[in-house]
């Protein structure tokens, strides 16, 4: 149930979001400090912006936006202790796509 949850999503419009919700959060400034920091500093997922926000909590918010119901089902009791796992290979394709796309200078 769960993995095909994240089937068929529009990968790079979310990445996009996730960096747009960065960018808001940090500032122009601070987001062009991020986007250089991950062109110079080669480091998995996009370690850089650790530095100004748990961007983990924008990557989540923007899967919420693209999959109705995803927040209220990840809050229940029943919730499978495997949940994140099978979020696990979108979650890593839309790191990479912002990374790619959003988050290098």
């Amino acid at each position: 149930m769960w993995e095909n949850m994240f089937q068929g999503l529009d990968e790079s419009a979310i990445a996009a979001d996730f960096a747009a919700r960065v960018r808001d959060y940090v500032g122009p400034a601070n987001y062009a400090a991020l986007r250089q920091l991950n062109a110079e500093w080669q480091c998995d997922s996009i370690c850089a912006s650790h530095d100004y926000c748990d961007s983990n909590v924008f990557l989540f918010a923007a899967l919420c936006d693209a999959i109705p119901g995803l927040y209220e089902l990840s809050e229940t009791e029943e919730t499978p202790w495997n949940f994140m796992d099978d979020m696990a290979p979108a979650w890593n394709r839309i790191h990479d796509i912002a990374t790619r796309e959003h988050f290098t200078a």
